[in-house]
């Protein structure tokens, strides 16, 4: 059976596979989960997942083998499980990292690798989780995170959040994934050509 939907969230819940499509293009073919771990692109990244993923600007420092480091606008070092063997240092890329992979850093955490400073701007309480929206320094878009629904910190309060280097998704210029290394790809979905 074929289901047209443009709610992602019914996609996600009803579907075996998903096509998802950009004016008219097929960009990603894959079932679910393989859309929501190994997006193609910038676009299947920002379509798939409620809330949205968050999208940083980044610098890359250095690649190794399944690995690279990228410098984000606040000069926080970031560390992804990523194939960037295609990138070069100093290319401008962008970091994508989901609401719900970030984790709060204990009151004691200093700066560190992976870590990111934001301002608490507004925060809603949704029971079993509580969703804060925050101000991150060059980070035009800001960045949302999906915590506890115990946590309920205040607007103005400023949080250390961590981003775990196999949560971590990078996107070339042009848009196109980098491939994450440390997720299952088993029944990764066709690519778009």
């Amino acid at each position: 059976m074929v289901y047209v939907t443009h709610d992602q969230v019914e996609a996600m819940t009803l579907a075996d596979r998903i096509a998802v499509l950009s004016a008219g293009r097929i960009e990603q073919v894959g079932s679910p989960l393989t859309l929501y771990e190994h997006p193609d692109n910038l676009f299947v990244a920002g379509f798939i997942g409620s809330p949205r993923m968050n999208f940083l600007p980044a610098e890359l420092v250095s690649t190794s083998e399944g690995s690279a480091t990228v410098r984000l606008p606040d000069g926080s070092s970031v560390h992804c499980r990523v194939d960037a063997g295609r990138a070069r240092p100093g290319d401008r890329l962008t970091l994508g990292i989901r609401p719900e992979h970030l984790a709060l850093a204990g009151a004691d955490a200093g700066a560190g690798e992976n870590r990111i400073a934001a301002a608490v701007t507004f925060v809603e309480s949704l029971g079993s989780s509580t969703q804060a929206y925050c101000e991150v320094a060059g980070v035009e878009d800001g960045l949302s995170c999906q915590l506890d629904g115990r946590l309920r910190p205040r607007p103005g309060e400023r949080l250390t959040l961590l981003m775990p280097a196999s949560s971590c998704h990078l996107f070339d210029a042009a848009g196109q994934a980098f491939r994450r290394l440390d997720v299952p790809d088993e029944g990764l979905g066709q690519r778009a050509a």
